[in-house]
């Protein structure tokens, strides 16, 4: 405690004894026992004051052991035990977890990897993907500027994400990879992959890219097929040696039944090839009758028409055409949709054409938006004429019923739209209400509504490309607005009427998709209804076999999760519990497990990944160095911190306490002895 605050508390003693006898004995009248009793409590009242005034402190100083972090991080995918190393990665990750020489040094942490990152000290090998950049990443975040020796216990294949070798660890995280399984180089000759369009055309050929690689010395030459079911539809010969060690293969195959057709490409095995199950791989073309085609007039060039496009387009379903409106040549009954970009008085024509064949429109408006025309031509909706603009951002409507939304717009950034009311005169649903600052307006920013069998949309802003932009930002990807403006479009293009369940799944999904089917139920009123218990009757269409399952809400969404069945062709039925409605559908799971399409361990990856953040490389038999160099290395050493704290000497609440007792034991013996 400093000296100054010593002589602070010793004057404010001095000062509160001096107060107390100069009232008491100087002052007061009363008699001399009573006197002396009065003066202490005086005096304890006025020392406490003064010491809550005073606050007086000292520093204590707390030293602290902080040892580095040793992350033990396991390969928890299928291709472990397929390349038969199970049993002695779990041994080796257990040994590393309970070595106490390493727990003396270090503080150890296990994690296991697999599509995701996930805490443990066992590993189950369960998980059929195998994102490493990922869980590097994660591990990078979690000991972000503490130094950190991680071991990774993993065959180096990698089946999902970012390119591992490329990831990038703090300046004092370092990577020990331990290779598991062989490292050997084997004779093998396999499918890479089958590049083909998702959708196919009726009665045309449809592009098939197979992609076929071989590792071996001796020149060789192998029939690969395509087949659909038990038929050869058609076969190619090719020739692989070590110096041209891969080949594409084109075909062009016919699309001649609607539906879902399920093909097999498969290459010839080699002699003694010890993975024969990457030599066939599975694929799926839906063959439809025709695409959604999608016409888009504008007057102006603006990025969100090339915005529109691409994200209507990310489904190979639709097709979008240009015009400009002043074009004459456009048969508007050869679209299922027409989008009119920021109408002005040059679209009376189209206007007029449109309403006449009652087609489906969506209207995007904006600054260079013509009101005053648009107020005119069509009597739905009205926005009172300005010339000036605002910057309103997005909120979603959670109770639109129309089909499944599940998207947030929080953080994208503002679009431009006209400043003034805007009032929608026929019933609507507002799927995007405007916000300004925190403030959610009655103005719609996106609706749709339904006119005699006619569909139409009204979206009040510019700069839907700087949504696109910040969805790539966000995740790297362009799904979330691609897909919301797919359901959009879809919607609107559409001709069936709204349903009470709706239900949203693929016809087709491959081994390692995700599988999942997601369904919404609306009451008579057709708002959202979370209380209803959705159940799933899924069955197998060759065995017969059949399970129930229920779904789980999830936000405004009810989603059944069935990534664990096996390969098969299903049938499935929605059933709302004690309703009458229902929805059925059918949808193919095509065999494929890109973990067993390797036998070899990558430990080149490895290595460079080691080599980039200053770390070394071991095989399974060389765990013992492993240990003596984790113990030995001195870049990670125990660090003594010394922390310094700064304490009251005596806490306010007890002085205050203390401060209002004797106050009162003062002011009570006072009123005993009769004084004032």
């Amino acid at each position: 405690m400093p000296i100054s605050t010593i002589l602070l508390i010793i004057l404010v003693g001095v000062l509160a004894l001096v107060s107390s006898i100069f009232y008491y004995k100087i002052k007061a009248k009363s008699n001399t026992q009573s006197k002396l009793l009065f003066a202490f409590l005086r005096f304890l009242s006025l020392f406490f004051i003064g010491l809550l005034l005073v606050n007086p402190k000292f520093k204590s100083r707390e030293i602290q052991l902080e040892k580095p972090n040793l992350v033990v991080l396991g390969d928890n995918s299928s291709s472990i035990p397929f390349i038969e190393r199970s049993d002695q990665t779990k041994e080796l990750f257990s040994s590393l977890n309970n070595n106490q020489a390493l727990q003396n040094k270090y503080d150890v942490t296990s994690y296991a990897f697999g599509s995701k990152l996930l805490q443990t000290d066992s590993l189950e090998f369960d998980d059929n993907r195998s994102d490493m950049e990922l869980a590097l990443r994660s591990v990078q975040k979690i000991y972000r500027n503490q130094p950190t020796a991680l071991v990774l216990l993993t065959d180096g294949i990698q089946t999902y994400g970012s390119d591992y070798q490329y990831a990038r660890m703090g300046a004092n995280q370092h990577i020990f990879p331990v290779v598991v399984g062989d490292t050997l180089s084997r004779t093998d000759i396999r499918i890479d992959r089958v590049n083909v369009n998702k959708y196919a055309y009726h009665k045309n050929q449809f592009p098939v890219e197979i992609f076929v690689s071989y590792q071996g010395i001796e020149p060789v030459s192998k029939e690969v097929v395509v087949r659909r079911g038990n038929t050869t539809i058609a076969r190619k010969q090719v020739g692989l040696s070590n110096q041209n060690s891969a080949a594409i293969l084109s075909f062009e195959l016919p699309a001649d039944a609607v539906g879902v057709a399920t093909y097999s490409v498969q290459v010839s095995t080699l002699e003694n090839e010890r993975n024969t199950r990457n030599n066939r791989k599975s694929f799926a073309v839906e063959v439809i009758d025709q695409k959604t085609k999608i016409l888009i007039v504008s007057d102006i060039k603006h990025p969100d028409v090339g915005t529109l496009k691409k994200a209507i387009e990310s489904s190979e379903q639709r097709e979008v055409f240009f015009t400009d409106v002043s074009s004459r040549n456009v048969d508007f009954n050869d679209f299922d949709l027409v989008i009119l970009y920021q109408p002005n008085n040059r679209f009376k024509l189209v206007f007029d054409q449109l309403n006449q064949l009652k087609k489906n429109k969506l209207v995007v408006t904006g600054p260079k938006t013509d009101w005053r025309f648009l107020n005119s031509v069509q009597e739905y909706y009205q926005q009172q004429p300005t010339n000036q603009k605002e910057e309103v951002q997005a909120v979603l409507n959670v109770n639109y019923n129309a089909f499944i939304v599940d998207a947030d717009f929080s953080d994208y950034p503002p679009l431009e739209t006209n400043f003034g009311e805007f009032t929608i005169k026929v019933p609507h649903q507002v799927l995007l209400s405007q916000q300004i600052g925190a403030v959610t307006t009655e103005n719609s920013l996106l609706s749709t509504f339904e006119i005699d069998g006619q569909k139409e949309g009204i979206l009040s802003g510019e700069g839907l490309w700087k949504w696109r932009s910040q969805d790539y930002q966000n995740t790297q990807s362009f799904k979330q607005f691609d897909g919301f403006i797919a359901k959009v479009i879809q919607y609107l293009a559409s001709s069936k009427k709204k349903n009470r369940l709706t239900v949203n799944y693929e016809s087709f999904y491959y081994g390692n998709d995700d599988v999942r089917i997601e369904a919404q139920y609306f009451n008579e009123s057709y708002e959202f209804d979370p209380r209803i218990n959705l159940s799933l009757l899924v069955r197998d269409t060759i065995s017969k076999q059949q399970r129930t399952i229920p779904f789980v809400l999830k936000n405004r969404t009810f989603e059944v999760d069935l990534s664990t069945l096996p390969a098969a062709t299903y049938s499935f039925t929605v059933k709302a519990e004690g309703k009458n409605i229902s929805r059925s559908g059918t949808f193919k799971i095509l065999e494929f497990d890109v973990e067993k399409q390797f036998y070899t361990a990558n430990s080149k990856k490895l290595q460079k990944l080691a080599d980039s953040s200053d770390g070394m490389l071991f095989s399974e038999e060389e765990t013992g160095n492993l240990i003596n160099q984790l113990l030995q290395d001195e870049r990670f050493k125990t660090i003594q911190k010394s922390k310094e704290k700064v304490i009251p000497l005596i806490n306010w609440k007890y002085l205050l306490f203390l401060i209002i007792l004797t106050l009162a034991a003062e002011w009570f013996l006072r009123k005993y002895h009769g004084l004032i």
